[in-house]
């Protein structure tokens, strides 16, 4: 295990760590609420295609 190397890391660049898992979790949310939006749209468009 290299927990020195890993603690200066850590030490060295956690914004850089923080940043990037947010960013992770940003996209992951954003396309998962991206396809339930897309979804959503989908059966109105196929409600409207009905009525019509």
């Amino acid at each position: 295990m290299r927990d020195r190397k890993g603690k200066e890391n850590n030490n060295r660049k956690p914004e850089l760590i923080i940043l990037s898992n947010l960013l992770i979790v940003y996209l992951l949310s954003y396309s998962f609420y991206f396809n339930n939006y897309i979804s959503f749209f989908d059966l109105m468009s196929i409600d409207n295609d009905c009525n019509d």
